[in-house]
C-alpha cells in the first residue's frame, strides 16, 4: 500500500506536473496534477483518491491495521496506473 502510493506520486510529480514540495500531500499532488494543462478525469482523480484515502488509514489509524477489500484496492490500483500510462503515452510535451 505505501509503495503503490509512493509510486503514484512519483508519477503525477514527473508526468502530471502535480507539485513536488515536501508540505504537499498526496491529496494535494492529485488536486494540482494536470494533462494537457487540464484537470485529470474526476473518475481518475475519486480513484487515487481512495488510495490515498486508505494509505493514510493504514499509517495514521490505531486499529486501521489490513485493506478492508484487497482485491478491490489492488483493482483501483491497476486502473490508475494503466490509466495514467494510457495519458503520459498521449501527453503533449510540457502539458
Amino acid at each position: 500500500v505505501v509503495r503503490a502510493n509512493k509510486e503514484l506520486e512519483e508519477v503525477l510529480e514527473r508526468d502530471f506536473g502535480a507539485p513536488d514540495g515536501r508540505d504537499d500531500g498526496l491529496h494535494d499532488k492529485i488536486s494540482g496534477a494536470r494533462y494537457n494543462g487540464q484537470p485529470l478525469d474526476p473518475q481518475l482523480v475519486s480513484r487515487m483518491r481512495y488510495l490515498v484515502t486508505i494509505r493514510n488509514k493504514i499509517v495514521h489509524e490505531h486499529d486501521f491495521n489490513a485493506l478492508p477489500d484487497r482485491a478491490g484496492y489492488v483493482q483501483a490500483f491497476d486502473h490508475v496506473f494503466a490509466e495514467l500510462g494510457r495519458l503520459k503515452g498521449g501527453k503533449k510535451a510540457g502539458g
